[in-house]
């Protein structure tokens, strides 16, 4: 009857978790200063910022690696964690890693079981002996080989090969379907494509917070020819100004736009320009 019950306890599936809503609040921890947000169950939360801004720190609080000094984060107790450049115990072998990966918590066999086979590790080669690239993979098919509410990826692409970091692109977004996941990356147009909303950090603090869609309808680029005094009049709504001669591009804070329909009214041509968000985010934490 024992050995019945033990092995219909082995065998039964656990239960597939759902997402977490993720909050902080007051959040300050090394460079972090008074971080507030409201994730919602399901959003896959691109953190994005300079190098130094803090997204590391913000994952690895969150993950209860460090103890905020101040404020609170609820939400990711059960939450996994990649922290950046996954390293693991050097002197184990690939082999032996992935052999504990099915004693995980929320180790799911068949996601499990393709992200090993896609990612391709030397079995035998210990950690030590790979490259950044390969840890990393190795990372990557510990993290998203579980099942879990919520993801923590600190730069889960970095050193991929292109191959690579397809596949894994593509396991963040079958996870996204099921799961909270916060995901900082150097890479915004990754950010862009993967991700629901956005979090933009500069100097330890939160620059800009919102969905993807907002950030979107709230700045437009353009390209306007002979603009002279009227430019001067929307001066504080432009973030970012190149003049080449009679022609200036700008990026602007334009959410209802009234700034452009001013422009039109004082007779400057202009035309949309495509912009892209590393474009925009360099334009909003430049001093």
């Amino acid at each position: 009857m024992i050995a019945q019950l033990r092995e219909r306890f082995r065998s039964a599936p656990a239960p597939t978790p759902a997402p977490s809503s993720v909050v902080l609040r007051g959040v300050s921890v090394g460079v972090l200063t008074d971080i507030s947000a409201v994730i919602q169950p399901g959003a896959c939360v691109g953190i994005i910022g300079i190098n130094g801004a803090g997204k590391s720190t913000l994952l690895a609080a969150a993950a209860g690696v460090l103890r905020p000094d101040a404020g609170s984060i609820t939400g990711t107790a059960n939450a996994v964690y990649l922290p950046e450049g996954f390293r693991g115990d050097a002197n184990i072998s690939v082999r032996r890693w992935l052999g504990i990966a099915r004693f995980l918590p929320g180790w799911n066999p068949e996601i499990g079981g393709a992200l090993i086979k896609q990612m391709g590790l030397p079995p035998r080669v210990p950690v030590r002996g790979l490259s950044q690239g390969q840890r990393l993979r190795l990372g990557l098919i510990l993290t998203l080989g579980r099942d879990a509410s919520c993801y923590l990826l600190d730069d889960p692409f970095l050193g991929l090969d292109p191959v690579a970091r397809a596949h894994a692109e593509r396991w963040i977004s079958r996870r996204a379907e099921g799961a909270t996941i916060l995901l900082a990356a150097q890479d915004a147009e990754v950010v862009e494509r993967l991700c629901t909303d956005l979090l933009l950090l500069n100097g330890g603090r939160v620059t800009g917070w919102g969905a993807m869609e907002a950030w979107r309808g709230r700045f437009v680029a353009i390209r306007t020819v002979g603009g002279g005094a009227a430019l001067s009049a929307i001066d504080g709504c432009i973030l970012q100004r190149r003049t080449r001669g009679e022609t200036d591009d700008l990026i602007l804070d334009d959410p209802d736009g009234q700034v452009r329909a001013l422009l039109a009214t004082a007779g400057v041509r202009f035309q949309p320009s495509p912009l892209r968000l590393d474009e925009l985010i360099a334009a909003l934490v430049s001093p």
